[in-house]
């Protein structure tokens, strides 16, 4: 290769570079190497991180699954190991023992995340968490000031969540005027900048509503918010059905049960909705259109055929005077799902049902409604059944028997509705009056009437006193 001509911008630059290079190489190598240790620091860094946020949800998950005590051994191992994550394992160890039902280990765990880490973002939801423990032991005094505490110091952390548990236990403590307070607060919520926190409080309205009772507002709520979360359009359509149909929107809430096990087929309340569709038809008084739909249930087999032939023979028996039918039903039940212990309780109270109210033959009667308490106890028929036996002693007028069955009733099953018990002991007062026992069933009735008084049948025991001498 020819040599540049002396005196040329390229051979003075050549020369230069050449002059410079001892020079300008050992920075160029010092600055790789810079980097290459920058590079591996930022290496050996990460997986410590990576690690601690592992181990963390490694234990996280033990929780989840119900592994309480294996998770606190782990959590407890994460913070020892991983500073870092000790604030969010602390909270951590705090809901294992909350939810192993150790309130008062959990309000200790809680408040040493607030003594132990006080700037922490875990930290933030101390007062709320605390709150539910107290929650949990019924003692709402405390639950209410720690949740007020909650929002006095963090504001942000669980609003919505918080404003609902402050307008909850005040409603229970029957502080109307406090708990609209609160509850006007989560409304607000729902407007919020953050659309996280907007969400959670649109959700416990219409949660805050319904356990009100205030269903037909609830159904209100859910349906302005129906389309607004798609991903929460399973549990906003059901619990939209469900306040229809509590608030008698019978012919809305069958539309919207329909559309509900159509689009969400695979979710755990399908099948609950599709029963609702006849319930409310039943309820409607389209009993015809109630028996088309069920026959179409049963027809299609699966877990749904056993509820819908029986519903068809309670339509059947209780509502179009076709008893023969039903019991035909009842009996191919007894055929083909004799191992399926629910349904055969079921069927036993539908038989025994039907001879009492229908066909008038309290000895058969009695002896069903006995095999279903004797062989199928359920917790929610058992009280019927057995205030169904004493109504067959007292279709007999066997009054003195009858008494003693129904205070038996009332006393010894269990009562998922506060109702029947107050029935069981009206008929108790009722059996004695009809003996010529007017003082003492007017004793019974005061009781009623006192303990049961926004039942009917309280409302009765009071009528009922009116008519007693003295009373």
């Amino acid at each position: 290769m020819p040599r540049p001509k002396e005196g040329t911008a390229l051979n003075r630059f050549v020369t230069r570079f050449v002059a410079r290079r001892w020079v300008v190489l050992p920075l160029v190598l010092l600055a790789i190497a810079c980097a290459i240790l920058f590079a591996l620091r930022l290496l050996t860094m990460q997986p410590a991180a990576d690690a601690g946020t592992t181990a963390y949800e490694a234990a996280r998950t033990l929780f989840l699954q119900g592994k309480y005590d294996d998770a606190l051994a782990a959590l407890s191992r994460v913070k020892a190991d991983f500073p870092s994550t000790a604030p969010d394992a602390q909270r951590m160890i705090g809901c294992c023992y909350q939810w192993k039902g150790d309130y008062d280990r959990a309000v200790a765990e809680y408040r040493k995340l607030l003594t132990d880490y006080p700037a922490s973002e875990a930290a933030k939801q101390a007062h709320f968490w605390i709150g539910t423990c107290y929650e949990s032991k019924s003692l709402d005094g405390e639950a209410i000031s720690e949740f007020l505490e909650q929002v006095k110091v963090a504001p942000e952390a669980k609003a919505a969540e918080t404003r609902h548990k402050l307008a909850t236990r005040y409603r229970v403590l029957g502080n109307a005027q406090m708990a609209e307070q609160h509850f006007r607060e989560l409304r607000g919520l729902t407007s919020a900048a953050d659309a996280a926190t907007a969400k959670r409080a649109n959700l416990l309205v219409g949660c805050y509503l319904r356990e009100s009772g205030k269903w037909a507002d609830a159904a209100e709520h859910y349906t302005k918010i129906k389309g607004k979360y798609p991903e929460e359009a399973e549990d906003i359509t059901f619990q939209l059905a469900e306040s229809q149909f509590a608030s008698q929107q019978y012919t809305a809430a069958a539309q919207t049960y329909r559309d509900f096990a159509e689009r969400f087929h695979n979710s755990p309340q399908a099948k609950h909705a599709r029963l609702r569709v006849e319930e409310s038809l039943r309820d409607l008084g389209r009993y015809d259109d109630a028996l088309a739909y069920l026959k179409g249930l049963a027809e299609q087999g699966g877990d749904l055929e056993p509820d819908a032939l029986l519903r068809q023979a309670e339509i059947l028996g209780g509502y179009q005077n076709q008893s023969g039918a039903a019991l035909d039903i009842c009996q191919l039940l007894t055929e083909k799902f004799p191992q399926d212990t629910r349904i055969m309780g079921l069927v036993e109270f539908t038989r025994g049902s039907l001879y009492l109210n229908r066909l008038h033959d309290p000895a058969k009667a009695r002896e069903h409604f006995q095999t279903m308490l004797t062989k199928y106890p359920d917790k929610n028929l058992s009280v019927q059944a057995a205030c169904h036996i004493a109504s067959c002693y007292y279709a007999e007028r066997d009054f003195a028997t009858a008494r003693i069955l129904f205070e038996k009733a009332a006393t010894d099953y269990e009562c998922p509705v506060k109702a029947w018990r107050a029935y069981a002991r009206w008929m108790a007062g009722d059996c004695l009056f009809r003996q010529q026992k007017a003082q003492q069933a007017a004793a019974v009735w005061e009781e009623v009437a006192k303990e049961y008084p926004d039942t009917d049948w309280g409302k009765l025991a009071k009528d009922s006193l009116a008519g007693i001498p003295g009373r």
